[in-house]
C-alpha cells in the first residue's frame, strides 16, 4: 500500500498544523473579521441614513395633514358662507313676491334685484374659488 500524507483515524499527529500555516490561518481569521466589521459599520450608517430619511417623511406627512385639516376647515366655512347668502337670496325673493302681490315702490322692487344679483355673483365666485381649491388638492 500506498503512504499517503492524510491524517489517521487513530489519533496519530500529523505535520499540517504548522506555526506557519496557523498564522496564516490567524491572519485570514483577522482579515474576514475586519471585513465582516466594515460591512456591519456600513449597515449602521445606512441604517441611519434611513432612519433620518423616514423622520424627515414623517414631518411632511404630518405637515400634509395640517395643511389638508386647515382647508377642510376652509371649505366647511365656505360652504357655511354659501347655505347663509342662498337663505338670505331666498328671503329676498319671498320678498319680491310679496312685494309682487302688494303694492311698493320701484325703488325697492330694483334695491331687491340688484342685492340678489349681488348675492348671486358672490355665491359663483365663492363656487369658482371652491373648485379651484377641490382642483389643487
Amino acid at each position: 500500500m500506498a503512504n499517503v500524507n492524510q491524517p489517521s483515524l487513530l489519533g496519530e499527529n500529523s505535520q499540517v498544523n504548522t506555526k506557519e500555516e496557523f498564522e496564516k490561518a490567524k491572519l485570514e481569521f483577522k482579515n474576514s473579521i475586519e471585513t465582516l466589521v466594515s460591512k456591519v459599520g456600513h449597515l449602521i450608517e445606512k441604517n441611519a441614513k434611513k432612519e433620518k430619511e423616514n423622520e424627515k417623511l414623517n414631518e411632511t406627512v404630518r405637515e400634509l395633514n395640517l395643511k389638508l385639516q386647515e382647508l377642510k376647515l376652509e371649505i366647511n366655512k365656505l360652504n357655511s358662507d354659501i347655505i347663509l347668502k342662498e337663505k338670505e337670496i331666498s328671503n329676498y325673493k319671498n320678498q319680491i313676491l310679496g312685494l309682487k302681490t302688494g303694492k311698493s315702490s320701484p325703488e325697492d322692487k330694483d334695491k331687491v334685484k340688484s342685492r340678489i344679483k349681488e348675492l348671486i355673483s358672490r355665491i359663483d365666485t365663492h363656487l369658482d374659488n371652491y373648485e379651484e381649491t377641490d382642483e389643487e388638492i
